[in-house]
């Protein structure tokens, strides 16, 4: 299977909306896809100096708590740095809780909010980490 057939398959296992389009694969876009033999994470990021975002990273739902979210994006966070990136945003729902304590442990802090960010109107913290 090709990367972005793996990526698709990844987003519809870990997340409820899935994005109708994958990014594609720009010289300023970065795909990291993590496996053990089946792929079980990914990440997909921006790198547009001075600044990256990450747009969007899943792990699957059984091997979530095990560091992989870590290694994403520790691996996407130094590929930013080497591109000459100073600070990396990302947005990320309100509610989601487990996301934003996972993003705050990785040192981002939040920095703005945007209103009726995703379809069901839900907030979205925007956050930042300097790199």
């Amino acid at each position: 299977m090709e990367l972005n057939s793996w990526v698709k398959w990844l987003e519809r296992e870990c997340f409820r909306e899935t994005w109708g389009e994958i990014p594609s694969s720009e010289p300023f876009v970065r795909y990291l896809l993590l496996s053990k033999g089946f792929p079980l994470g990914y990440l997909i990021g921006m790198v547009v100096p001075p600044q990256g975002e990450i747009l969007r990273i899943g792990v699957l739902k059984r091997y979530r708590g095990r560091g992989y979210g870590k290694m994403l994006m520790e691996a996407f966070l130094g590929d930013a740095r080497s591109c000459g990136i100073r600070e990396v945003f990302l947005e990320v729902r309100v509610s989601n809780v487990g996301a934003v304590r996972f993003y705050e442990k990785m040192g981002f802090r939040i920095v703005g909010l945007r209103r009726s960010l995703y379809s069901n109107g839900e907030d979205g913290f925007v956050m930042a980490k300097g790199v």
